[in-house]
């Protein structure tokens, strides 16, 4: 399998805010203008956003995403914020400038993997936005890394600023029978068990029956569960798995 994008972008204007290509890397191996084409589309397919839509990227990194995104919200608004304040930094430097509608916040949450040493702990943090803001939040890997109670609280904090009726896209490695089945027969990337510990946040893999259960706690109705080709799944929409929400 292999990334796809199905809208037409203006490459040109594109360049013009993509990073340094020392920065691709950043959020992830991979094409950075590929994926980040790929998930835009993928918004718009799945009728998430609009040109008017108010969104939430968590875990934005240097902008793989809001990159193609400022041609797609050209009357709505975009907020974004991350661990990482050299990312940040860059955004607030080559994206907003163009796009005063894009605006990047740097958050001092401690996570092992992206920020050790931050003052913020993700298990008890309250996002910088008030309540029902956003007609759309999306998260993509950024639950798999992290511990189950940051993903708890993260989920709470995602509830609290959508809009009543609000939708968020959330990618996982997601752990169920397909998934495990496919791990036993040597047909995924990844491998996971029922019982894995969220201690290695290098992949954290979490069970269907967890996410659910997460959900309704918080009042998010499921209205999708897609898996992904890392474990070799049928008519997947991207890599790692995704669970679409909505607000009830």
């Amino acid at each position: 399998m292999e990334y796809k994008f199905t809208h037409s972008f203006d490459d040109k204007l594109l360049q013009q805010i993509i990073p340094p290509s020392e920065r691709h890397l950043d959020p992830g191996d991979g094409d950075f203008n590929l994926i980040g084409k790929h998930f835009a589309s993928l918004f718009l397919d799945l009728n998430l956003v609009n040109k008017d839509s108010v969104v939430l990227d968590i875990g934005c990194n240097v902008g793989r995403i809001a990159i193609p995104l400022t041609q797609i919200l050209t009357s709505g608004y975009y907020y974004g914020f991350d661990v990482v304040k050299n990312a940040i930094d860059l955004c607030q430097q080559t994206i907003t400038p163009k796009f005063d509608n894009f605006e990047f916040e740097y958050l001092d949450v401690q996570n092992d993997n992206y920020n050790p040493n931050g003052s913020l702990d993700a298990k008890t943090i309250k996002f910088p936005y008030v309540d029902n803001t956003f007609d759309f939040v999306f998260l993509v890997s950024v639950f798999t890394h992290m511990h189950k109670a940051e993903i708890e609280n993260y989920t709470k904090e995602i509830k609290r600023v959508l809009k009543k009726k609000g939708k968020a896209f959330i990618t996982y490695f997601i752990i169920n029978d397909k998934t495990l089945e496919a791990i036993s027969q040597n047909r995924a990337d990844r491998s996971f068990s029922p019982e894995q510990s969220d201690e290695n946040l290098g992949a954290v893999g979490i069970s269907e029956k967890e996410i659910r259960e997460t959900m309704k706690k918080n009042k998010l109705n499921v209205l999708d569960i897609n898996l992904g080709w890392w474990s070799n799944q049928e008519n997947p929409l991207t890599y790692q798995d995704v669970v679409i929400v909505q607000k009830i």
